[in-house]
């Protein structure tokens, strides 16, 4: 397509017209909306597509589109805005812009516009711009609210499954029951019962045992004289 591109600041005019030669499209620059409706009354069969700001030193680009309706017919144009004016928006589709985009977009954005317009100038596809332009923001935002719906029952299940922060795994808690070095802590709380008991009667039959064999050694032998 060849594209005339309006706009009055050089670096955004080099930017955009580098990104767009890329993908093997014409474009010719201006720097004001005067000099653009100079260059369509002197080569009206040659621009397909006009690409404009809409903050522009003189003529707007709102006032660029009514002059292009009103001489120029039907030529696609699209508005480049970074206000986000609504009711600019509701102006520019009134006059049958085929599409805008809000600044700063990326590179790829203006090009599916740009193919879409294509498209639509052979013949493909003729959509009402502003039916489109409302259907496309319309299923931006159902994406959006997906992702966000999506995210929430995501962080909600991983809360569900995630420990509490003072609750210790089952292994830990059987490795803090098992006895220290005890080979049968392993084997249940029955084995852990028996070698407690163990541990506590044998000291006590022990001591039994001292206490009898001392009697029986000093003191009945000194009774017994």
């Amino acid at each position: 397509m060849n594209i005339l591109l309006v706009d009055d600041e050089i670096y955004q005019l080099e930017s955009i017209q580098r990104g767009i030669r890329i993908y093997g499209h014409s474009v010719i620059t201006v720097k004001s909306a005067e000099e653009a409706l100079e260059y369509l009354s002197q080569h009206p069969e040659e621009v397909h597509l006009v690409i404009t700001d809409y903050l522009l030193t003189g003529m707007n680009g709102l006032n660029l589109l009514k002059a292009i309706r009103q001489e120029f017919g039907n030529l696609p144009v699209i508005i480049m805005t970074a206000y986000g004016d609504k009711n600019l928006v509701v102006e520019a589709l009134r006059y049958r812009c085929n599409d805008y985009l809000d600044k700063p977009f990326r590179p790829q954005q203006l090009l599916q516009q740009i193919e879409r317009i294509e498209e639509e100038s052979r013949g493909k596809v003729i959509p009402f711009p502003a039916s489109r332009s409302a259907s496309r923001r319309e299923q931006n935002l159902i994406s959006i609210e997906e992702e966000k719906e999506a995210a929430g029952k995501e962080a909600a299940s991983a809360k569900e499954t995630a420990p509490a922060a003072n609750e210790k795994p089952q292994s830990e808690e059987n490795e803090e029951t098992a006895l220290p070095d005890d080979p049968l802590g392993e084997l249940g709380p029955g084995w852990k019962l028996a070698v407690s008991m163990v541990k506590i009667v044998f000291p006590v039959l022990l001591f039994i045992f001292l206490s009898v064999t001392a009697i029986y050694l000093w003191v009945l032998p000194f009774y017994g004289r």
